[in-house]
């Protein structure tokens, strides 16, 4: 447990650090996307590929599983990640993903934590059951927490990004 907190506490920004800490670079290579746009894969093995020695620290990991949100390093300085993964539900984004979503960017922003996005998404799930329960509603929180983050944000298209997620796109300019 306190292993997990002091880990959780590595990415949290010192404002007395003027300086990123100086970590070894990735070495980890070898994951390639599928080339054909149904092809399922897990996103966290694409984000251990690009993070400083492979390492990562996910939120919330059994909440929203079609929504990856984690901290990693990028040249030693701590960045958050928010990813669509196929692996689950075609990573299409439901209520519980917009939530998850809309208080991950808000907690980086708090903490002055850059965002990176790796979107490989269709859309919103669409059906009875998550518009009677507010999908419209849930998916503006994700605008909105876009729209008023301060940090640098920065999208990946990894393979796909369709019907509603575009607006996203446009939210995190």
């Amino acid at each position: 447990m306190f292993e997990q907190v002091t880990d959780f506490l590595s990415y949290l920004p010192d404002k007395q650090e003027k300086e990123a800490c100086a970590i070894e670079k990735n070495t980890l290579t070898g994951f390639r996307l599928p080339d054909n746009d149904k092809e399922v894969y897990d996103v966290k093995k694409f984000i251990e590929c690009i993070a400083d020695n492979g390492k990562m620290l996910e939120v919330s990991k059994t909440f929203a599983r079609n929504l990856v949100t984690v901290f990693i390093r990028l040249n030693g300085m701590s960045v958050g990640v928010v990813a669509n993964n196929p692996a689950h539900l075609a990573g299409c984004i439901d209520i519980d993903a917009s939530d998850k979503c809309a208080r991950f960017v808000r907690y980086c922003d708090c903490y002055e934590i850059p965002l990176l996005m790796l979107e490989d998404v269709s859309g919103f799930i669409p059906g009875i059951e998550q518009e009677s329960r507010g999908l419209i509603r849930h998916g503006a929180k994700i605008i909105y927490a876009f729209a008023e983050a301060t940090v640098p944000k920065i999208t990946l298209i990894l393979r796909k990004a369709y019907g509603g997620a575009m607006w996203l796109l446009i939210a995190k300019r």
